[in-house]
């Protein structure tokens, strides 16, 4: 996924809404992920960049943090 296409995911106000969406109702509750903070850490290697882009958060949890991993996949030609 090019650089455009990933910082629309990265802005933490849409990730709180996409994650809403998919996350269980009960983790969302226990979770406070108005301090949802994006890091710089990265898991995709330099080779996979074109057709895979990570995005990494962070949210605080009790006495600990949860890492929120969200891997985007973006292809320019169709698979047909």
């Amino acid at each position: 996924m090019d650089n455009d296409r990933r910082e629309n995911f990265a802005p933490p106000a849409i990730a709180r809404d996409v994650l809403r969406h998919v996350l269980p109702q009960a983790l969302c509750e226990a979770i406070d992920l108005e301090r949802l903070k994006l890091t710089t850490d990265t898991f995709v290697t330099e080779a996979l960049r074109k057709v895979y882009s990570d995005l990494i958060y962070r949210i605080p949890y009790r006495d600990t943090r949860l890492s929120v991993y969200l891997l985007c996949e973006h292809k320019s030609q169709s698979d047909h």
